[in-house]
């Protein structure tokens, strides 16, 4: 037997990299991970304001030295927003009654948001037409 002919050849094998760094991959998810981390720090900053804020700006307008304004209908007395509200959704659909009078209707989009917003803004208004004091 020929030993040169069976014999292997002399391959060189890669050394071995001691410094291993994750696939890109991996990378980029630890990046997204703290960006996510980053943010979720971020808001919960804004609710530990909004915990402090939000209550101060709700009793804001509480005093024991003012009353509600109310309204006196038919012996009753009855809250201010009350009416406003009332007298606020009666404008937004004579509105609507004239938009399709004029046949403008079908071009009013999103009516979704058109018609709650101007149901607001009548509300509002007669709020600080006649109960503003």
């Amino acid at each position: 037997m020929d030993r040169e002919k069976h014999s292997t050849p002399n391959i060189q094998r890669p050394t071995r990299n001691y410094a291993w760094r994750p696939p890109l991959e991996v990378e980029r998810w630890t990046l997204n991970v703290e960006c996510f981390l980053n943010s979720i720090a971020a808001d919960c900053k804004f609710y530990f304001k909004a915990i402090f804020v939000l209550p101060a700006l709700l009793l804001s307008g509480c005093s024991a030295a003012d009353h509600a304004p109310t309204v006196d209908v038919l012996g009753s007395y009855f809250p201010a927003w009350i009416v406003c509200i009332v007298i606020g959704l009666a404008l937004t659909l004579i509105t609507r009654q004239l938009f399709i009078g004029f046949k403008l209707h079908p071009h009013i989009r999103p009516v979704a948001i058109v018609y709650p917003c101007l149901m607001i803004f009548y509300t509002l208004a007669i709020w600080l037409l006649f109960f503003k004091n």
